[in-house]
């Protein structure tokens, strides 16, 4: 199993999909918020009850962890993007950066793309790391500002692209479809 951590995770549903696709660590952050924490370590918890194999729970304001041995862990905790990591690199095996970093439907707020960017670059293991940052446009007009991103990834912090995925979806307030984009990022040593 992989080390996986979620920027930004919202309502946690990648983080979910980590835990059953069987991540030996899920790390699922969002803003510091404490409501936006609650409902985020709510779900984890639901879908940790439901899955036999993940069984650890890492309370991070009292470093309680509790466990049964299966060695599968998971955490929900606060992180503002840009700053201070070593919290969350302190939690995966042997403080080493994860194998994956999750980020769907972060780029809508172009103003935080370079503290997003700055997460991943430290967070992301070096060469067989793998970053999946997923996304629409939703601002109609401004679809280079979402592309910048990739753009200022790379010549800031030497991230590639390895592939790029595109598919159609409903559109979730209405019929209409809208097209969701996933690129696959490394950072190379």
């Amino acid at each position: 199993g992989q080390s996986v951590v979620e920027l930004g995770a919202g309502a946690g549903l990648p983080s979910v999909m980590a835990m059953h696709l069987q991540a030996r660590f899920v790390c699922s952050t969002d803003f510091p918020s404490p409501e936006v924490i609650d409902i985020l370590r709510f779900n984890l918890n639901i879908q940790a009850a439901k899955n036999k194999d993940v069984d650890v729970d890492i309370d991070i304001d009292t470093e309680k962890i509790t466990s049964n041995g299966s060695g599968k862990r998971y955490c929900v905790m606060e992180h503002k993007w840009g700053e201070d990591i070593d919290k969350l690199l302190s939690l995966n095996e042997n403080n080493e950066n994860f194998d994956v970093v999750l980020a769907s439907e972060c780029l809508w707020k172009s103003d935080t793309h370079d503290s997003l960017l700055k997460s991943i670059h430290h967070l992301l293991k070096r060469d067989t790391g793998r970053a999946y940052i997923s996304f629409s446009h939703h601002h109609p007009g401004r679809e280079d500002v979402d592309l910048a991103f990739f753009e200022l990834g790379r010549q800031k912090y030497g991230l590639e692209i390895v592939e790029t995925f595109q598919f159609m979806s409903t559109h979730m307030f209405n019929d209409s479809e809208k097209k969701v984009f996933i690129y696959e990022l490394k950072c190379p040593s």
